[in-house]
């Protein structure tokens, strides 16, 4: 598996198709390790993803390796996947694979995925990865110091834009049907159910009890 990915590795420069195979190449590696009790490990030596790459791939570069990882996460965010495939494979199997392999819808979806991703840029799929707060750098000594009624009106403002961009994926994934990939288990989706189920029973008493008033 090292030689693989250190093979790849080397080939990623060579388009955004060899970056986004690298990247979901990445993000199977972390999930494998994640299964084996070792976790991510990205910044712990001795642990995870840093210390397997020490180990088995001494020829990658693990800040490069992170960024071809975070760009294949984008991609997979922004990038839907027929339901009949999806139902098969997982995107990063699906990227990953040997085209010969794949059946025909398979084979189409995989062409798709390149296709959307070719004369694309690293740093414009790392931009919609990154948090809008983590971009253009940290400017927050150059800023006045607010006022209390400034803070609290910056903090109702967070909490609804929070609101809204999580409302949003939620819908998206619910729309969409992502909560059927592979890569979800059904322990992850009952946690979720609960949870939903939870926050709507809450939202409701608050809201209930706020019309009291």
């Amino acid at each position: 598996m090292g030689d693989q990915l250190a093979a790849q590795y080397d080939r990623a420069t060579g388009g955004m198709r060899e970056v986004l195979k690298f990247g979901c190449m990445m993000l199977m590696l972390e999930s494998y390790l994640v299964q084996r009790g070792q976790g991510s490990g990205n910044g712990v030596k001795g642990d995870g993803v840093k210390a397997w790459l020490e180990e088995h791939a001494q020829g990658v570069q693990r800040s490069t390796a992170y960024r071809f990882k975070d760009v294949a996460k984008a991609v997979a965010q922004n990038y839907q996947l027929p339901a009949r495939v999806m139902k098969a494979l997982t995107f990063e199997q699906l990227v990953t694979a040997e085209t010969k392999e794949l059946n025909a819808p398979a084979q189409k979806a995989q062409a798709e995925v390149f296709e959307y991703v070719a004369g694309t840029s690293q740093k414009s799929w790392l931009d919609q990865f990154k948090p809008a707060a983590s971009r253009g750098g940290d400017t927050s000594k150059k800023q006045k110091k607010l006022t209390a009624e400034q803070e609290h009106a910056q903090f109702l403002t967070e909490c609804k834009e929070e609101f809204e961009r999580v409302l949003m994926a939620l819908d998206r994934l619910h729309a969409k049907e992502r909560w059927q990939a592979k890569s979800i288990t059904p322990a992850m989706r009952e946690a979720a159910a609960e949870l939903c189920a939870d926050f709507a029973k809450q939202t409701r008493a608050w809201d209930k009890n706020e019309a009291k008033k």
